[in-house]
């Protein structure tokens, strides 16, 4: 992977994921590459913490066999408009990687031809818990 800074110039910042290549502005790439165990990244709306998760989970997927990623959102709908639809929801990330057999986008799961799995959760009711 290849991380770019928001001037377009690459980033001293590297990771062996891959061909992905994305662009994270200072605070994300402190994010992504902490070697902490747990980190705490949040703020106001459009701060991108939410294209920093679908990052991590694609780059952590593409570099580790058989992992399982899990992305929580309220509802459905939340997902889909959140995480998988848009300029950099999880389908424009991934089109060359599903164009080229890599991965496929199935339901509420993305699948990684290493047997990485990202799954996309809601919970809006009680009885979502159980599922």
């Amino acid at each position: 992977m290849r991380l770019f800074n928001r001037a377009g110039r690459p980033s001293p910042r590297q990771s062996t994921a891959g061909h992905f290549n994305v662009d994270l502005h200072d605070k994300q790439g402190i994010a992504f590459e902490s070697r902490a165990t747990e980190v705490l990244y949040g703020g106001a709306a459009g701060g991108g913490k939410s294209f920093l998760m679908r990052v991590c989970a694609i780059s952590w997927c593409i570099a580790i066999p058989g992992l399982q990623v899990y992305l929580f959102r309220r509802t459905r709908g939340d997902l889909a408009k959140n995480h998988v639809e848009g300029p950099k929801g999880f389908r424009a990330l991934l089109g060359p990687f599903a164009a080229a057999g890599k991965c496929a986008i199935v339901a509420d799961e993305i699948r990684f031809a290493n047997g990485a799995r990202i799954n996309l959760c809601h919970c809006k009711d009680e009885k979502d818990i159980y599922k």
